[in-house]
Formats: C-alpha cells, sequence, structure tokens
C-alpha cells in the first residue's frame, strides 16, 4: 500500500491498473467513560461522488474492520497499514450513499466492543472485492476528516454505571 495523506478524501475502491484503495479513518474515543457499555455505534460518511464506476456497483459491499489501538506501531498512517491485522473484520457493511451522499453503517456487537475508551479507536473502509479487472479507476471518494462539512462521524449511544 502507498499513503496518501493527508486529502480532504478518503478513496475507497481501485485506481489505474487495478490497484486497491482502502480507507482508514481514526477517531478520538477517549472522552467515553473507562466503563461505558456501547449499546449502539454507527459510523456516518459523506460521498461526494465516484471516480469511473461507483464500485458500490461492481465491488460488493463496503466493510468496516476495526482495530483496537493503532493499526501499526503508532496513530500515523503507514503503508503497512493496508494489509494489517484487525481486531474485529466486518463489523459493518455501508449503506448504498443516498441522494445526498451520505452512507451509514451499524456496528456489530463485536464493532461495539471494540471502540477504545481510553486511546483512538481506527477503522479500515474495504469493498468486498479488491478490484473489478477493467484495468481503470473506480473509486468512491468520502468526505475525509481535513473536510469543512460532512466529515466522517462516529455517533455512539452507552450506558455508564
Amino acid at each position: 500500500g502507498r499513503v496518501n495523506s493527508p486529502s480532504y478524501f478518503v478513496r475507497v475502491g481501485d485506481g489505474n491498473g487495478d490497484r486497491q484503495y482502502k480507507g482508514f479513518l481514526r477517531f478520538d474515543t477517549s472522552a467515553l467513560p473507562n466503563d461505558a457499555f456501547v449499546l449502539m455505534a454507527r459510523l456516518v460518511l459523506h460521498s461526494r461522488g465516484a471516480v469511473g464506476n461507483s464500485p458500490f456497483n461492481t465491488h460488493g459491499p463496503l466493510i468496516v474492520d476495526s482495530r483496537r489501538g493503532p493499526f501499526s506501531t503508532n496513530h500515523r498512517m503507514r503503508s503497512t497499514d493496508f494489509q494489517s491485522t484487525y481486531s474485529a473484520p466486518g463489523i459493518a457493511t455501508m449503506t448504498y450513499p443516498d441522494f445526498h451522499g451520505k452512507s451509514v453503517g451499524e456496528f456489530d456487537a463485536r464493532g461495539r466492543a471494540d471502540i477504545q475508551t481510553n486511546m483512538d479507536t481506527q477503522y479500515r473502509l474495504a469493498f468486498a472485492l479488491d478490484d473489478n479487472d477493467d484495468g481503470l479507476a473506480d473509486f468512491e471518494r468520502f468526505i475525509s476528516g481535513l473536510g469543512h462539512s460532512g466529515r466522517p462521524r462516529l455517533i455512539v449511544t452507552y450506558l455508564a454505571p
């Protein structure tokens, strides 16, 4: 993998020559109480459209993997993050973007349990198929955390004793 950061967009899909693009997100979840019991967690992304064919139509579902702590030895992105292990694979499947570009994924129990209360929690986005073998760029552009509006949101509902 190659790091394409910082950018106003998170690319997910494939590029020219069918190179796979995976997206990475990091959320500061340290404000959650240490004894929080997460009832619901939802990831909300905003797409600014696709380049080429929408991978939602050609690459299968957009899947979210979670990682307790950083994917690599620290919280900065590294090229090794692309293939590094995750704590919980497939914790959510993102919806096809609606008319306004909004895509939502509800976390399963593993994803809710993986939310850190004392540090950042990271997520990796990838379509089920790494490429569609057409040799052309086909990727979705989601607004990154550098965007002023529509930045990714992690919505967490929890109970604290």
